[in-house]
């Protein structure tokens, strides 16, 4: 959460003078002074990277090392005089005028930058501003060798594409992968499943002096359930083999819940390696369908070989289940150009896909779906370290939720039913307490943004990191205005907080100083959301399958549609449950009528045919309850669905009789309500 411009340019403000005015010294430096590490140092002839490190080694050292004004004062007289000592007494006074003032009014903040950042100094100042040092993504021994190897989905409407993302140090003939069905895959219906090899694209990037190359390519025709083996790279070299089972059709019902592991703001040093290993052993055992990662991604903060490492870190989990972002505000460095070029992302609905979007344009924002659930992924940042989500992304979002009414989104494996669960995700948080900047200003400035799009279009709820902690809301609406304590069938959305996967700059627990708050905490960990939309399988006897007429009767009439979302927040030690909550649906959005074509095409039919979504329904009813108390009785309840079936039938076709007598009803004439102004 911390603000890394601030960290940056008072860093870079006494780093530039020292570096500048070193440009010409071909000398051996002598700092007399026992409070520096190094008295003796001996400087490379040419402006080079060793050069530039030398000197900023020394300014770290002055600054670190400073007991009192004088000695700092002493330091840079000595600096200074040794330095350009071949130079006039007026270029060494500027120098000592330069210094002093850069070094004695920023100091403070020179030293909370460096420990803040992390960085290499040396390394990351004469690879990031000077462009003099490289900082190689992997082992210069093995240039071809694939790692950092994760997944994301290709497209918002297909969960039958996987994207597979890697990264070398040196640039291959080829960008391949090749997959093929799984030696452990034992279920029957797989028997058909096709392996193949696709051919990928390539992309880099060299700001920050990163040195590597970053390969992806798209596994295709997967099918539901089925398990594959996969590897990546070129003939020269090749990773090991990592499996991909692809979600079932009937993924987020309650038979197959979907499992979505949540986390934000986490770094690669040791704060957050118990929330990696967590992570890492969910989904190598299989808990763990998806990866919510919102934003502060590997704290690299332009020290760019730590997005390396950090890949590294979570390859375990991010290559066998997708590993879905949105940026947050430790992206930010270079206009955010790592995350642009290492996080390949599904676009945007108002954004071409072109040739593999070289540009990346629209993928800072997007949606996905999975079975009953849709993420919309937001961006909530700037290139200055603010909050924002603006007019694009706005327009965006409502032309997204109104076609959720319209029929015109086409969701995974063929289903044609809207999502059970909206979800909104994105870095900032519009609910917090504590820090009065990011919890009252830009807090403000985004619920004005996008609370009334989300109160309107039914947003269940919100996802968001940037805080250091834990906070559960109650359901609240615009303006931070409560409208219950429960979370079953809540009017307005409830949003949760979970910026507590571990960082360098640690975990703080908030105040619960607003009627909204539910529950607060600093533990170090992760959520879990588990989506399991009622299915409504209602089984005879017998063990046969009520047919569907029977079961939406019977559902409807007995209130018995029940989707759940279960909350939970680990602590990532030892998985200790922290937090909990469950949201309970029994009223379903209204499945639209399916989008008209110009043509008569014809398109491919879906792997599997869903059952369609059950009608919503009233509250329960005495009848409702005696049908329910009679379920057992297949044969009678049969009889009764037959009989309103055929009672439905014929007064649907006296109805018809009589539009035909009464001629042509009037078409296009219902206006639509837009779900905001």
């Amino acid at each position: 959460m911390s603000h890394p411009l601030v960290h940056r340019f008072s860093l870079i403000a006494a780093l530039v003078v020292l570096v500048s005015t070193a440009a010409a010294s071909p000398q051996v430096v002598e700092v007399p002074r026992a409070s520096l590490s190094t008295k003796v140092k001996a400087a490379p002839t040419n402006l080079t990277c060793d050069l530039c490190e030398f000197v900023v080694d020394i300014a770290v050292d002055i600054i670190k090392n400073k007991t009192v004004d004088g000695d700092v004062a002493a330091l840079v007289d000595d600096v200074c005089a040794a330095i350009l000592k071949n130079k006039t007494t007026v270029d060494i006074d500027l120098c000592k005028i330069i210094v002093n003032a850069t070094l004695l009014d920023l100091a403070p903040l020179l030293v909370k930058g460096i420990d803040s950042l992390a960085w290499n100094v040396p390394q990351t100042v004469c690879a990031d501003l000077f462009k003099l040092c490289l900082e190689p993504c992997c082992n210069e021994g093995t240039p071809f060798q694939p790692e950092q190897v994760h997944l994301s989905f290709n497209s918002s409407a297909s969960l039958s594409e996987i994207r597979v993302t890697w990264v070398t140090l040196n640039d291959t003939t080829t960008s391949t992968v090749t997959w093929k069905l799984a030696a452990s895959q034992r279920d029957p219906s797989c028997s058909t499943a096709q392996g193949g090899t696709a051919a990928g694209v390539t992309r880099t990037y060299t700001v920050g002096g990163w040195w590597g190359v970053i390969h992806s390519a798209v596994m295709s025709s997967l099918k539901p359930g089925c398990a594959y083996e996969y590897q990546v790279g070129d003939a020269v070299a090749w990773s090991n083999w990592y499996t991909y089972a692809a979600l079932p059709a009937n993924i987020g019902t309650t038979a197959r819940p979907l499992n979505v592991l949540a986390i934000a703001d986490l770094g690669y040093g040791p704060k957050g390696q118990a929330t990696v290993a967590a992570m890492n052993k969910r989904a190598l055992a299989g808990e763990v369908d998806v990866i919510l990662h919102y934003g502060d991604i590997s704290y690299a903060d332009g020290d760019e070989h730590h997005w390396d490492i950090f890949f590294r870190e979570i390859e375990p989990a991010a290559s066998r289940v997708p590993y879905m972002t949105t940026p947050g505000n430790h992206e930010l460095w270079w206009n955010f150009t790592a995350y642009r070029a290492r996080l390949w992302m599904p676009p945007a609905s108002d954004q071409s896909p072109g040739a593999e979007d070289p540009d990346h344009v629209g993928r800072m924002y997007y949606r996905f779906n999975v079975g009953s659930a849709a993420f919309l992924m937001l961006d909530s940042e700037t290139w200055i370290d603010t909050a924002d989500i603006g007019p694009r992304q706005q327009a965006w979002l409502k032309q997204e939720l109104l076609q959720e009414t319209s029929g015109a989104v086409t969701y995974p494996w063929g289903v044609t039913s809207p999502p059970v669960f909206l979800v909104a995700v994105h870095h900032r948080p519009l609910y917090c307490t504590g820090d009065k900047m990011q919890c009252t200003t830009f807090a403000d400035l985004l619920r004005e943004q996008v609370e009334p799009i989300y109160d309107a279009a039914g947003i269940d709820f919100g996802v968001s990191g940037h805080m250091h902690c834990w906070t559960r809301t109650y359901p609240v609406s615009y303006g931070g205005q409560l409208t219950g304590t429960s979370y079953a069938d809540p009017t307005s959305p409830f949003y949760i907080l979970n910026g507590a996967a571990g960082n360098r700059e640690g975990n703080s627990e908030p105040p619960m100083d607003r009627p909204w708050v539910a529950d607060v905490s600093a533990d170090y960990g992760y959520a879990m959301f588990q989506f399991a939309a009622d299915d409504g399988m209602m089984m005879s006897n017998m063990g046969r399958p009520v047919p569907q007429v029977v079961k939406s009767m019977l559902r409807e009439a007995a209130g018995s549609v029940r989707d759940v979302c279960n909350i939970t927040f680990y602590r990532s030690a030892d998985d200790a449950v922290i937090d909990s909550a469950q949201l309970v649906k029994t009223k379903r959005r209204p499945t639209p009528p399916p989008p008209t074509s110009p043509t008569s095409s014809t398109t491919s039919s879906p792997t599997t045919s869903p059952e369609p979504s059950p009608a919503p329904t009233s509250a329960p009813t005495p009848t409702g309850a005696i049908v329910g108390g009679v379920v057992g009785g297949v044969v009678v309840v049969s009889f009764i669905a037959a009989a309103v079936y055929f009672k439905l039938k014929r007064a649907a076709a006296a109805s018809a009789a009589a539009a035909v007598t009464a001629g042509p009803a009037a078409v296009g004439t219902t206006e639509q309500t837009p779900l905001v102004n």
